[in-house]
């Protein structure tokens, strides 16, 4: 009875060395919030799968075995194409732009190191360029757009050609770029 005890217990004691162990590989992500779920996720699986053959030697089998090499192989192979991808190219990641209509609405503002907004006095004209009708600027109606404007770091015109557009996005990178250094 008592070695059953001792068994559980050094079970969830290993489980406990597992959950550690992930979250200390996961740290990276200190240094960039995104590595949390690029490297960190790569070098977690590499490292558990390390630790799994290490602390539970006697449940091993060929195929266990097998999985577990390939797990290190695909987190070792992830994390250092990630890495190197980061490394490599000195401009990657510092100008992305997402689109996201309800920013404020979703409350996902904070997830990003500046805001732009677009706008328009033709609306409807691009709307129905578009195929859309009407009764979709309804839906702008509702939005939250107006209520968090000010909120905003850069507010684009789009009423003008599309070169004069381009012309407002260089503006906002070149901008961005002198804030940085």
């Amino acid at each position: 009875m008592t070695e059953i005890i001792q068994d559980e217990s050094m079970t969830v004691l290993n489980y406990l060395i597992l959950f550690c162990a992930s979250l200390v590989l996961c740290s990276v992500g200190f240094k960039n919030f995104v590595y949390f779920m690029s490297v960190g996720y790569g070098f977690a699986i590499a490292g558990l799968a390390i630790l799994l053959a290490l602390l539970f030697p006697r449940s091993l089998t060929l195929a266990s075995g097998v999985a577990l090499l390939v797990f290190v192989l695909y987190g070792a192979r992830l994390s250092g194409f990630l890495l190197y991808r980061e490394f490599r190219n000195k401009n990657y990641d510092k100008n992305i732009a997402v689109e996201v209509p309800l920013i404020f609405d979703s409350h996902r503002q904070n997830l990003f190191q500046y805001l732009v907004g677009v706008e328009t006095t033709k609306q409807l004209k691009h709307l129905l360029e578009r195929g859309g009708n009407a009764n979709q600027l309804l839906f702008n109606e509702r939005n939250s757009y107006d209520k968090h404007r000010q909120e905003l770091d850069y507010i684009l015109k789009s009423d003008g050609t599309k070169k004069e557009l381009e012309n407002q996005v260089v503006s906002v990178i070149k901008d961005r770029k002198e804030k940085q250094k």
